[in-house]
């Protein structure tokens, strides 16, 4: 009896020992690194909108327990399993809360992180306020910024739907300006769309239009006849035009100019007259759309006689 008692006693104690040493009873913790709460921060909320965050921690025993103290914002929901923090707040402002983690040891392990909870006032609604935008003119840059209020910068904007701006104009994505060069007349309509980095995200549009006038036509403005020249003499004039669009070209297209001158592409005429005379021509002047203006000219070359 005495020989069974103690091979009985000899048996209990090994199992107790592989138990304790299973980590069932918790006499051991089975894991050599420290109890720690990793979470360093919370993320902020905003009144009334949706809060999703959670305190995390490492090491010791798990399962954990956790508990804060003094409790979190008005209707924020602390989970003592998970450490999750749920809720729609209600209160604006900055709260510091305490918070306890402990493991499964026997006895258990326990350690504190105090962290700050910061609830924001809700964004203000987000507006487009511009209505309408100014006409512009074939060939002529076109620079227009369609400004917004409210909301959570950064800004982004996009046009929406199948309607664009007129041709040659654009829309910036980061600052709402529409620019570019028209190269069509008309009028446009459009939506525009501006997306703010809020959460949740606010999102508004406005519809806009914009019209683009003719170009002006191409005109010659210089005057005939040309101011007289002097046989071997430098002379210069420069023809001018309004309207067209971009570079101009010139050309003698009839007739042809004093002995000794030339047209250059600019519009000079120049050079040192060789004969006397009077000269007639005309003269072609081309945008960089292919629109064309013509007129004739008459220049004539004299002999200088003065001091």
């Amino acid at each position: 009896m005495r020989h069974r008692n103690s091979n009985s006693h000899s048996f209990c104690a090994v199992l107790l020992s592989c138990i304790c040493v299973l980590g069932v009873t918790g006499c051991s913790s089975g894991n050599n690194e420290s109890l720690t709460i990793i979470t360093s921060s919370l993320p902020n909320g905003t009144v009334n909108q949706s809060y999703e965050a959670a305190v995390s921690g490492s090491g010791g025993l798990p399962p954990y327990t956790w508990s804060v103290t003094p409790a979190l914002p008005a209707n924020l929901s602390f989970n003592t399993q998970s450490g999750a923090i749920t809720g729609i707040p209600v209160t604006v402002g900055t709260t510091s809360h305490t918070f306890t983690l402990q493991d499964s040891l026997s006895p258990p392990q326990a350690v504190q992180k105090t962290l700050t909870l910061t609830i924001n006032t809700p964004p203000t609604p987000l507006k487009i306020t511009t209505t309408s935008l100014p006409a512009g003119t074939v060939c002529v840059p076109y620079n227009q910024t369609v400004q917004a209020t409210g909301g959570t910068g950064p800004l982004a904007w996009i046009i929406v739907g199948p309607n664009q701006p007129p041709q040659g104009l654009g829309l910036d994505k980061t600052t709402g300006v529409i620019s570019g060069t028209p190269t069509a007349a008309g009028t446009s309509s459009f939506t525009v769309q501006v997306n703010d980095s809020g959460v949740p995200e606010q999102v508004v549009t406005q519809a806009l239009s914009i019209t683009i006038s003719p170009l002006t036509p191409l005109t010659i403005t210089t005057t005939s006849p040309l101011p007289d020249g002097f046989v071997g003499q430098a002379y210069s004039q420069t023809l001018q035009a309004s309207g067209g669009c971009g570079t101009l070209s010139w050309v003698v297209s009839q007739g042809s100019l004093p002995a000794g001158l030339t047209l250059s592409p600019t519009g000079t005429i120049s050079g040192t007259p060789t004969n006397t005379g009077t000269s007639n021509f005309t003269v072609k002047v081309t945008d960089a759309l292919s629109q064309s203006a013509t007129k004739g000219f008459s220049l004539t070359i004299t002999i200088h006689i003065g001091p």
